[in-house]
């Protein structure tokens, strides 16, 4: 039931647009026109193991090991082509699960307003399943397939239960 649930949930969320109407009123000349995705952070719970889990499962390379520039944060910075991913450890943070207990349902990430998921597109879904699947790492939801985005596309989670989507193409 909760499966069939987050399904319906994430068409519904894939689907939702703009309406032309409102597109049309915006002002591109109002827009930035240099900007681009640069970096995302995550605060974690120790940032040698999610250090660890994004270099083996998705081939992150060290931009720079984690260090402390000050007292009770650690920070490191891993990178995969151009895009960046910051990890902070910082003393006291907790997990959801004990800072908001009533959130760590099936849809835990929809639960709060916020950070909800990291997104990569890949080549080869099939393989990328079967590499969480051998290294014991259980997928939260999928493979399906979302035909308006002509994407098939599966969920799993990091260390600190931060959601990580991977997508293919349906046509290359």
């Amino acid at each position: 039931m909760a499966t069939r649930l987050l399904a319906g949930v994430l068409v519904v969320l894939s689907t939702a647009a703009f309406p032309a109407t409102l597109a049309a009123q915006v002002d591109q000349a109002s827009q930035p026109s240099d900007i681009s995705p640069y970096l995302v952070a995550l605060s974690v719970r120790n940032v040698d193991a999610s250090y660890a889990w994004y270099r083996t499962h998705l081939g992150f390379e060290v931009m720079r090991l984690p260090y402390s520039y000050t007292p009770g944060m650690r920070v490191g910075f891993l990178r995969r082509g151009e895009f960046r991913l910051e990890l902070v450890e910082a003393a006291g943070s907790r997990p959801r699960s004990a800072a908001l207990p009533d959130t760590t349902n099936q849809m835990s990430p929809l639960s709060l307003q916020g950070f909800y998921k990291l997104g990569f597109q890949v080549p080869d879904l099939d393989a990328l399943v079967a590499h969480f699947r051998t290294a014991g790492i259980a997928l939260r939801f999928g493979p399906t397939s979302d035909s308006s985005f002509q994407v098939r596309f599966f969920i799993v989670a990091d260390p600190d239960g931060n959601w990580v989507q991977f997508f293919q193409p349906l046509h290359p």
